[in-house]
């Protein structure tokens, strides 16, 4: 297990972590609870909006929905972009950001589930909303099977 890559973690706690891009490369400072956190965040806000998600996704209408949780999760993933590209980067904003946008995705898989409801016919909809989901199972599955492949 010591051959395995992870996109954040490192052995030792205070690694610095090198990230090489186009514009610059750039070396993360963070001990290895602090890597896990700004992993987690996403996750963290994702499952705190999924019942909520589904309610004001049939109170205000799936389509306001859609269009505030891209809105928000795009400024704030420009945000985090712009924030990488300072030459200090804050923990702390990264983990928030990071956390605003698992708030604004978890909304989007309940109101699907309501956009399915509204527009598929009542004797289709479990088959049609079975095989639209499938498609986020299939992807984790191949995801997971070649995803080593990159690293």
């Amino acid at each position: 297990s010591d051959n395995i890559k992870h996109p954040f973690t490192t052995k030792s706690t205070n690694t610095p972590i090198q990230k090489g891009g186009i514009f610059q490369e750039k070396q993360y400072y963070w001990i290895e609870l602090q890597q896990q956190l700004l992993l987690g965040g996403y996750w963290a806000g994702y499952i705190f909006t999924q019942i909520p998600g589904g309610w004001v996704a049939t109170s205000i209408g799936v389509k306001w929905v859609y269009a505030g949780s891209l809105g928000i999760s795009s400024l704030a993933t420009l945000a985090l972009i712009t924030m990488y590209m300072m030459s200090n980067t804050h923990f702390i904003l990264a983990f928030v950001l990071r956390f605003i946008i698992g708030l604004a995705h978890g909304v989007l898989f309940p109101a699907t589930v309501s956009l399915w409801s509204i527009w598929a016919v009542p004797q289709e909809r479990g088959t049609l909303a079975s095989i639209g989901f499938c498609g986020t199972h299939l992807g984790t599955s191949l995801t997971m099977l070649i995803g080593g492949l990159f690293c």
